[in-house]
């Protein structure tokens, strides 16, 4: 699942709770003074209020709730858990509440990708798309000091940063333990629907529509692929030459078996896909090395034509190993590629 941030609400006719009853802390935070009633569980991050209109709130990081860490997110099996935390947690506080009347007011999705080079590059070259839709990019107080990039309106936000960075930041803020920092570069993308009114266009209402991965995942992918889109419209993802076709294999061929140089191929390819969609068009690096092999060759040396394929062998591997992006005029973007291919990796995400 991609939950992480999730805030659930009742009116007052809906829970009960009688005054002087339950575990709260005995004045509420110094920026919510209003608040009647606040607890905060200090190692979870869940909050759980009485706001200046009578209304339950309960507040936190799903994955925080069940696994300690938001790293990443829960499984479906293991979402009754977090209905369990929050029942226990409502318990302590004397407050009792259904939860199927619980209103979801606000939830956030989020994934991680490991980068094979620093978050900020991806961060920087993403960070030059100003404005998508209705959202436009703003600062926010939340990632000050950090490597970010977010977009909002009044209903939602996208952001993008660095995860390791962010939990670095907890960790010396004595928030989170060491152990939960893993190694690489990190980047993650946190889609938020900040209001009932955006959950509720979006068929979330209820916690129990919390457990709709595949609704979670298509609202992900959808927010992300706007900005890949949005990169393209302005020519900062450049567009790649027409689907491969017969001519796209004959010039294949032609720098493969006709004497041209490596080089010539590695520019094809890059100009025309980036070696992971050039390789897909084949079934993946063996399917080339295989169709490199049944290719009939007249007028070259079989010792030559031997050579020259172990040359794009080599080659091939080095760009994988590397992921280098051999510019051409098109401009292609190993970053942009890459988070595109994160984007629209499959129908549902696979495993971190």
């Amino acid at each position: 699942m991609l939950l992480d941030t999730v805030h659930l609400w009742a009116k007052w006719t809906k829970y009960t709770w009688s005054p002087g009853t339950g575990d709260w802390w005995r004045t509420p935070p110094r920026n919510n003074k209003k608040y009647k009633k606040f607890y905060n569980d200090s190692t979870t991050g869940w909050s759980v209020i009485i706001d200046e209109h009578n209304g339950l709130r309960i507040e936190g990081s799903v994955p925080r709730a069940v696994k300690g860490n938001n790293f990443e997110s829960i499984s479906e099996e293991e979402f009754p858990e977090l209905k369990k935390y929050i029942v226990s947690l409502c318990k302590g506080r004397c407050v009792k509440v259904d939860l199927a009347d619980l209103i979801v007011c606000r939830v956030d999705l989020a994934r991680n990708k490991e980068l094979d080079f620093a978050v900020s590059g991806l961060i920087k070259e993403v960070g030059k798309i100003k404005e998508y839709g209705t959202m436009a990019q703003s600062k926010s107080k939340e990632f000050h000091g950090l490597t970010y990039v977010r977009w909002e309106n009044k209903q939602r936000e996208t952001v993008l940063y660095d995860k390791i960075e962010e939990m670095i930041d907890k960790l010396q803020k004595g928030k989170i333990s060491e152990d939960t920092i893993p190694d690489g570069e990190w980047v993650r993308s946190e889609v938020r629907l900040l209001q009932s009114t955006s959950c509720r266009s979006e068929g979330i209402r209820t916690i129990d529509d919390l457990k709709d991965n595949d609704k979670q995942w298509a609202l992900w992918k959808e927010e992300n692929r706007r900005i890949v889109r949005r990169a393209r419209e302005l020519g900062h993802y450049a567009n790649r030459v027409a689907e491969p076709s017969k001519e796209f294999f004959r010039m294949v061929r032609k720098y493969t078996t006709e004497g041209k140089q490596t080089h010539e191929l590695v520019k094809l390819i890059a100009g025309v896909t980036g070696v992971t969609k050039f390789l897909g068009e084949f079934g993946g690096r063996t399917g080339f090395y295989e169709w490199l092999d049944v290719q009939k060759i007249k007028g070259i040396r079989p010792d030559t034509w031997r050579k020259r394929k172990d040359r794009l062998r080599e080659t091939m591997d080095e760009i994988i190993k590397y992921r280098t992006w051999y510019m051409t005029k098109a401009k292609p973007s190993l970053i942009w590629e890459t988070y595109h291919g994160w984007v629209d990796a499959g129908e549902m995400p696979p495993p971190d």
